[in-house]
């Protein structure tokens, strides 16, 4: 018999595996994470890390090979049982949309309660108008979808997967084919529906910025394995490894050495930072770094890049290692500037090198001691 399921949680998977013939490496070696219910997932990772295998797992696409998945309270894979797709309270988006061309929007809406058992053909029309208005497409009901933009096809295939009532749906990068302003809008609307519908979801995609808005938990993936499961916020600030590190805030890493004290040498100069360990690399978020003009700073802009609400600049140092910082302040630093760089202490991370391995072994310490939180440092 499964091992039940976590209290209260609308997906649990347990040790979930999955290893595909003539590949040497899993797609998936030993996955567990709860969702509670109502809460949203994003399963973050590069290219052929292993999201959509968990996806396809989870709604039963692919059988595992080691391990469980509960939806709703209910075992539907593990060891000895299986349930097939049509029978799990689960609703799928897909990446291509998946739109049937030769129906109408109301016609490939509809199309998903056809399983549904003792649904009137008249409470099937009420269902379909119920989440037509939902996604804000009441009038769009007989267009076909050729006559629909990106944007829409992608809420006709989100309101026809919420039409059954599943207990969770699956977002496989349901937005990746949209431009960047219907992308921005759409991933808002995605979650508002979900959070209004109290269905649980698991949205995958490969853009971090997405995953932080959308998410209420997120899971990082690499290389079929689980490296951090949390808040979106606890992950940004105090990733579990160097690759959730580098893929998640796409930081600054500078190599330091610690001279005691509290100093630490940097390619920046000299920092004051309270944290822990002899050698190893800063992590330093992009917008934890201010900058100030100063002609005997051996630190020179070499780029900057206007990006709205904020610039980002590219900064040079002595060794010739490029830093970037994102920052709001204005007037504009030109290229060719020396800037003292100032760092946010309180951001700072350190990636210890272990001796057992010094080129991949790393282990996290975070800021510590009194310092008050806004705390800066300067590069001297």
């Amino acid at each position: 018999m499964p091992a039940p399921a976590a209290p209260n949680a609308m997906l649990t998977l347990d040790n979930l595996g999955k290893r595909y013939a003539g590949q040497g490496q899993p797609a998936l070696s030993g996955v567990s994470l709860s969702l509670p219910a109502g809460d949203i997932l994003g399963l973050l990772g590069p290219s052929g890390c292993g999201k959509t295998t968990l996806l396809r797992l989870v709604a039963g696409f692919e059988q595992p090979d080691t391990g469980q998945v509960w939806v709703a309270g209910r075992p539907v894979a593990s060891d000895d049982h299986w349930l097939p797709p049509e029978q799990r309270p689960v609703g799928m988006v897909f990446q291509d949309y998946a739109l049937f061309p030769h129906l109408t929007v109301a016609e490939n809406i509809a199309f998903g309660l056809q399983h549904r058992q003792g649904l009137s053909r008249a409470a099937g029309r009420g269902r379909v108008a119920e989440v037509l208005d939902l996604v804000g497409l009441s009038a769009y009901a007989d267009r076909y979808p050729h006559a629909l933009s990106g944007g829409e096809q992608q809420r006709v295939a989100l309101a026809r997967a919420l039409a059954p009532q599943p207990a969770l749906i699956l977002l496989d990068e349901p937005l990746s084919h949209l431009d960047a302003q219907v992308r921005l809008r759409l991933r808002h609307e995605v979650r508002r529906i979900l959070k209004e519908t109290g269905i649980s979801g698991v949205f995958v995609t490969h853009d971090q910025e997405e995953a932080l808005s959308i998410s209420d938990w997120i899971g990082v993936i690499c290389q079929g394995k689980l490296e951090q499961f949390g808040r979106p916020e606890a992950i940004y600030r105090t990733p579990a490894s160097r690759f959730v590190a580098e893929f998640v805030t796409q930081a600054n890493f500078l190599p330091a050495q610690s001279l005691g004290s509290q100093a630490w040498q940097t390619d920046l100069g000299l920092l004051t930072l309270p944290l822990a360990g002899a050698a190893g690399d800063l992590m330093i978020p992009q917008e934890s770094l201010s900058l100030e003009p100063d002609e005997s700073s051996p630190v020179v802009i070499q780029d900057c890049q206007f990006l709205g609400r904020e610039r980002r600049y590219c900064l040079r140092t002595p060794a010739g290692r490029e830093v970037h910082a994102r920052v709001n302040q204005t007037p504009q630093l030109a290229v060719g500037t020396h800037v003292r760089v100032r760092v946010d202490a309180d951001q700072v991370r350190l990636f210890e090198t272990r001796p057992a391995d010094p080129q991949f072994s790393f282990s996290i310490n975070s800021v510590t001691g009194s310092k008050p939180a806004g705390n800066r440092v300067d590069a001297v």
